[in-house]
């Protein structure tokens, strides 16, 4: 079955009049001390409530989903869709009674500490938490890792609500993502339950279709008063961001709409601003603004199988959501001299190219796709392309040189740069790869480093040395980063550093359900293979089925709903 259908960009929804979002922000004002003062159990008990209205939207929502994508109902991009987008929201509202049914602070898998030139830095283990963890994520570990010289901390509001202290509530505009279902509803809630503030979730036109799913299926916080869902453009967007109601605001999007903001929309103003150091607007901003993301293929002595693996890993990342992803791979790094180069480089040109082609429904997609082929003209298209559809595209021999225009623009629309790294030798690789990644590529969001289990065992301290080393707010070994995104379980933001005025991928981190602080980065060490085939593989073969019994399983755990999801596992 083609994974596309006949498409056209959905009609705009009615944005918000001024009148209707000036009330939206003062029945928010009127509501924040509330919110502040409303306890553990009440909030425990909106939440389950939250998680019976998000089970009755699922198939709605994801249906909509679907639509706006141009992605066929009952192929593998469908599954994607409940994967990687719905599955994110109930998990996260489960994290969160989790954590609050311990008072803000449950218990670590297990802490451990390493020494730093700043510091002893607390390492938190938090996944596996369960025995269905472990069942569904063999292998798989998430550690957080603190920041040197700091002690661990969790739950600060809730602790220091228990010592006695209160505070003035405060009102959030939180400008939702375009590209991902559960960006928005899951930030807004990061917004609620650990920094404590109500929110107007402002939708980006290019989703705006989720939000009246959105408005149903967290209606209990809506009718208690403690959230608002607006709909528009720019004008919406700037008035609210102005507002003098609005105490802090948080964008998932782009470092331009950010400096616009910020600074200014006008260049010559936003840059006079930058360089006097006077903002335009003082609000707190916090903020995940996507990466030239780095993936990292360390020599080794890799199988036929393992290769295979490999390459079919990478280009599930590459062309999940059209390329339309934060944390997509922009940068494969390899070892110019390893054995298997040509070989591994020739598998990820072939999977891609066995990916079906993708509606590439995000603005300005094939404008940046163009911008990429004409400076490029090494570059290989290896996927097809049709009407709507911008093609998969390998750009090779990307020099490795410091302001290199591809590894300092982010493509958004499913193009992968190689760049070579000039030595074979594991530990002369990593220590290349990752001071060249550190400095050179732009952002800090996250990065894929994969490491053969022969080759950590052959040069542990070197390996060690390259997860340390890695500045970037999630690290995944040997896996996708952008896993880590939809599990709800660490931090998701850019690595800490980033400054209003230089602000890469971001400041600050969201979706820290378990509430530990101070978090420098995630760190994801998941199997080297996982068998059976796992569920993000482009040809997985039960993936909606699959994907959609994962996301029932999150709302009643239980033998009932997990047989379902091991049988579609098997299926695949």
């Amino acid at each position: 079955m083609n994974a596309v259908q006949a498409w056209s960009r959905p009609a705009p929804l009615e944005p918000t009049p001024i009148a209707a979002v000036d009330a939206a922000v003062a029945d928010l004002r009127a509501s924040a001390d509330r919110w502040v003062a409303t306890g553990i159990e009440a909030r425990i008990k909106l939440l389950r409530q939250v998680m019976i209205s998000l089970e009755a939207e699922a198939d709605a929502w994801v249906a909509s989903s679907c639509a706006l994508k141009g992605i066929a109902l009952g192929t593998n991009p469908e599954g994607q869709e409940w994967l990687s987008g719905y599955l994110a929201m109930p998990r996260s509202v489960r994290y969160f009674i989790h954590a609050l049914e311990h008072g803000g602070a449950p218990p670590a898998v297990s802490q451990r500490r390493r020494s730093t030139g700043e510091g002893d830095q607390w390492i938190v283990r938090v996944f596996p938490q369960t025995l269905l963890d472990k069942a569904l994520f063999t292998g798989w570990n998430i550690d957080l890792w603190l920041t040197p010289g700091a002690l661990p901390e969790q739950g600060g509001i809730y602790r220091r609500k228990a010592a006695g202290e209160t505070w003035p509530g405060k009102v959030a505009l939180v400008m939702g993502a375009g590209n991902q279902i559960f960006l928005g509803p899951t930030d807004m809630l990061h917004k609620l339950f650990v920094d404590d503030e109500v929110v107007l979730l402002k939708m980006n036109p290019v989703n705006e279709v989720d939000g009246p799913h959105i408005e149903r299926a967290f209606k209990p916080l809506i009718d208690a008063g403690f959230v608002r869902v607006l709909y528009g453009g720019i004008e919406v967007g700037k008035h609210l961001c102005e507002h003098p109601g609005v105490d802090s605001i948080h964008v998932t999007g782009s470092d331009a709409t950010h400096d616009a903001i910020v600074w200014g929309s006008d260049p010559d103003e936003r840059a006079r601003r930058k360089a006097t150091g006077e903002r335009l607007n003082e609000r707190p901003f916090t903020s995940e603004l996507g990466c030239v993301s780095p993936y990292i293929v360390t020599p080794g002595p890799y199988s036929e199988r393992e290769l295979d693996y490999h390459a079919r890993q990478l280009a599930a990342a590459v062309t999940q959501n059209a390329g339309h992803n934060c944390a997509a791979p922009q940068v494969l790094m390899i070892a110019r001299d390893w054995a298997l180069r040509d070989e591994f480089v020739t598998r990820v040109e072939q999977a891609i190219a066995a990916s079906p082609p993708r509606i590439s429904y995000y603005p300005g997609s094939e404008k940046r796709w163009r911008e990429f082929i004409g400076k490029y003209p090494q570059h290989q298209i290896i996927g097809r392309k049709g009407e709507g559809v911008v093609p998969w595209t390998l750009v090779t021999d990307v020099p490795m040189n410091s302001g290199e225009w591809a590894l300092t623009c982010e493509g958004f629309c499913g193009i992968l740069n190689v760049v070579d790294v000039p030595t074979g030798e594991p530990t002369e690789f990593l220590e290349l790869a990752v001071a060249f990644a550190n400095a050179e590529l732009w952002g800090n969001l996250s990065c894929s480093l994969i490491v053969h289990p022969k080759t950590r065992k052959a040069e542990p301290e070197a390996v060690e040395r390259a997860i340390a080393g890695l500045r970037y707010g999630t690290v995944a070994v040997n896996g996708w980063a952008g896993a880590g995104c939809a599990l709800m379980v660490s931090g998701w933001g850019g690595f800490p550093g980033n400054t209003q005025a230089d602000v890469q991928s971001g400041i600050g981190m969201s979706h820290n359900n378990l509430l530990w602080e101070p978090l420098e980065k995630t760190v994801m060490d998941l199997p080297f293979r996982i068998q059976p085939k796992p569920p993000w593989f482009v040809d997985h073969r039960n993936l909606p089925a699959m994907g959609r019994a994962l996301v029932m399983m999150e709302f009643k755990p239980g033998l009932g709903r997990l047989l379902p999801v091991l049988g579609g596992a098997l299926k695949g």
